[in-house]
C-alpha cells in the first residue's frame, strides 16, 4: 500500500487516500486526523460513546450547556468533525482566548463524521482549544485534523503513519481484521484484557502448518532514525498467537539489507510454545541505539499447533525518549506540540 503524505492517526485510509502536502519555512506539512474518545484530555460532563456512525465506532457528546473540551495543538490550521442534524445545538469555541460561535442545527437531518469548524491561516505555533457545548442539546464532536512539520512530526510521533506495512502474511484467513492498517491505528488495550480478535491482525492462514518465519513491520520512502518500537501483541488462543520459543526479535532495513538490532535491554518475551506463557494484549519495548533506516520490523518463528501470531499495535519512534502511545502519548488528545 503507498504510503500517503494525508495522515491520519487512526489511519483510514479508504477514506484518506489523496495526496495533501504543503509548505511553510520550505518544510513539508502532514495533515493528522485525531479521534476525540480518548482518556487524558481536560474534560467536564463530556462522555465517551459507542456510536457505530462515528469515526472508529465512538464519538465525545454532551447534552449540558458548559460542558466542555479542551485540546492543544501546534500547527496553522484545526477541523472539528461531528454530529450536525436536527437534535444539535450551538457550540461555542474558545482558541487563544478568542470566542467564535457555530451551530449543529439542521433541520429534518443527522449526519455523522461533519465538518463542524475550521480555524485557518492560523499563526504556527502552540494553540489552545476549548470546546463548549452552549446550549442545553446534543453536542457530539467525533475527531479533529490538524497539520505539523515534517521536523516535529518525526521528533514526537509514531513513525508507523508514515510508513508502508510489510508483512508475511498479507492476505491471512482467520477471524482477525484483514486491513492490516488496524495495527497503526493507534488503539492500545489493557494487559490481559482479551476478546478483542476481531479488531487485530492475525496471521492465521487456516493450514495449520504454515511454520514459516512471521514478520510484521514498516518500510519508509526515505531513511529515518529508529530507536524505539512498541509491540503490543494482540488475542492469544490455545492454538497460537505468539512468537515460540524466544524467537521474537527486531530487525532493520539497511542499505537493502534487513540486519539485526542489538537492544540495550531484554523485552522480557515469554521462551516457550504454550499458551499458557503468554498474557493477551501484553506491550513489549524494544529500544536501541539510533539507527538510519529505510524499515523496521519484529520477526520471529509462528507459535502454536497453528503457527500464527497475533498483533495490535506496532510503533515506531524516532527519539527513544518520545513518550509512545502505549507510554500515555500526549500527541493521542490532540497535544500535538
Amino acid at each position: 500500500m503507498k504510503a500517503y503524505k494525508l495522515l491520519s492517526l487512526i489511519f483510514v485510509l479508504s477514506s484518506c487516500s489523496s495526496l495533501n502536502v504543503n509548505a511553510l519555512d520550505e518544510e513539508t506539512l502532514y495533515e493528522k486526523k485525531v479521534e476525540s474518545d480518548i482518556y487524558d484530555v481536560e474534560c467536564s460532563g463530556f462522555s465517551r460513546l459507542c456510536n457505530e456512525k462515528c469515526s472508529n465506532n465512538f464519538e465525545m457528546g454532551s447534552y449540558e450547556r458548559g460542558d466542555y473540551l479542551e485540546y492543544k495543538f501546534k500547527g496553522d490550521f484545526f477541523q472539528i468533525y461531528g454530529y450536525k442534524g436536527e437534535y444539535g445545538g450551538q457550540v461555542r469555541l474558545v482558541l487563544d482566548g478568542k470566542t467564535s460561535y457555530t451551530n449543529t442545527y439542521i433541520e429534518g437531518m443527522n449526519r455523522y463524521k461533519s465538518l463542524i469548524y475550521e480555524f485557518k491561516d492560523l499563526e504556527y505555533k502552540e494553540h489552545t482549544l476549548k470546546i463548549i457545548n452552549n446550549e442545553n442539546n446534543w453536542c457530539s464532536i467525533d475527531y479533529f485534523k490538524t497539520k505539523m512539520k515534517e521536523s516535529d512530526f518525526i521528533r514526537q510521533s509514531n513513525l508507523a503513519l508514515i510508513g508502508d506495512i510489510c508483512c508475511s502474511n498479507m492476505y491471512p484467513k482467520g477471524g482477525g481484521n484483514k486491513d492490516l492498517n488496524v495495527i497503526r491505528n493507534e488503539r492500545i488495550y489493557k494487559e490481559g484484557s482479551s476478546g478483542y480478535g476481531p479488531s487485530q491482525y492475525d496471521s492465521f492462514d487456516g493450514s495449520g502448518i504454515n511454520e514459516n518465519v512471521f514478520y510484521m513491520g514498516y518500510t519508509f520512502n526515505s531513511t529515518y532514525p529508529v530507536s524505539k518500537v512498541v509491540y503490543q501483541a494482540g488475542d492469544y488462543w490455545g492454538t497460537g498467537g505468539w512468537f515460540k520459543n524466544g524467537s521474537l526479535h527486531l530487525e532493520a532495513l539497511v542499505n537493502g539489507n534487513w540486519i539485526d538490532v542489538t537492544l540495550l535491554e531484554d523485552v522480557g518475551y515469554p521462551v516457550g510454545d504454550e499458551r499458557g506463557l503468554f498474557t493477551s494484549c501484553k506491550i513489549y519495548y524494544f529500544k536501541f541505539n539510533t539507527i538510519n533506516c529505510d524499515g523496521i520490523r519484529i520477526i520471529g518463528d509462528a507459535g502454536g499447533s497453528e503457527h500464527f501470531v497475533s498483533v495490535s499495535q506496532i510503533e515506531v519512534y524516532s527519539d527513544i525518549n518520545t513518550v509512545s502511545l502505549a507510554e500515555g502519548a500526549n500527541y493521542r488528545s490532540a497535544k500535538l506540540i
